[in-house]
């Protein structure tokens, strides 16, 4: 905005210089109008002094007029020769200061073009910024997340870790378990493996005396049912 203001006043300041060079050279034309008037007034003043000496003692003071007038004349010659001067040289100078102003001018709109783009590239590099502020956010958001997963794997990993300890000892437990059932396995089978040898010892020599007396006794038919009786008993045993 500051630019676009700066802009319009040299325009301004070059308009201004532009009236005043069309003043100055409607100024250096009237001087050269004043100039070719006090020409005239000279050659007029130049024929009545021609006139007055002609005339000779009675145009003795018509020809003082007219020195009088020629000198005038020629004052007023010399100082519009100097106006002229001093007009020609401001008119140069004014033609120089609209120069610069045009330059100026001209150097004040690159300026504007200038901003305009340094403001839409200060435009993008905004947009950019807010794009990458934007993509540092869903990062962080993202880190954030893995921070979170990171936690939970480690938790999960404590977890398992705790879980294979206890399956450990359990299993270490189940293993005592096994090995006390299987020696206790053994244990009872040595103990009832003797005892049936005992029986089986006490069995055999009963068994053969009872056989050994059976064949040592005679045959009656005439014995008594309880004695039969207590054979076949023995027989069973």
């Amino acid at each position: 905005e500051v630019a676009h203001q700066g802009e319009e006043a040299m325009g301004q300041v070059e308009n201004t210089m532009r009236d005043i060079n069309d003043s100055a050279t409607r100024i250096s034309e009237i001087i050269t109008m004043i100039d070719a008037i006090a020409f005239q007034t000279n050659i007029l003043a130049l024929n009545a002094s021609v006139e007055a000496a002609r005339a000779g003692e009675h145009g003795r003071g018509f020809a003082v007029v007219a020195q009088e007038v020629r000198t005038l004349a020629s004052r007023s010659s010399n100082a519009s020769k100097e106006i002229r001067a001093l007009i020609d040289a401001s008119v140069q100078h004014t033609h120089t200061g609209a120069e610069l102003v045009r330059n100026a001018g001209a150097t004040m709109r690159e300026i504007v073009e200038s901003v305009s783009k340094v403001t839409d590239v200060i435009g993008e590099i905004s947009a950019g910024a807010k794009e990458q502020s934007s993509g540092i956010g869903q990062i962080n958001t993202a880190v954030a997340e893995m921070d979170t997963m990171t936690q939970q794997n480690a938790a999960m990993v404590e977890e398992s870790t705790t879980a294979a300890a206890d399956m450990r000892r359990h299993a270490e437990h189940l293993n005592e378990l096994v090995n006390s059932f299987v020696l206790g396995e053994d244990d009872s089978q040595s103990q009832t493996t003797p005892q049936l040898n005992d029986q089986t010892r006490q069995a055999l020599p009963a068994s053969r005396s009872g056989t050994s007396q059976e064949l040592k006794r005679p045959a009656l038919s005439s014995k008594p049912a309880s004695t039969q009786a207590g054979g076949d008993d023995w027989e069973e045993f």
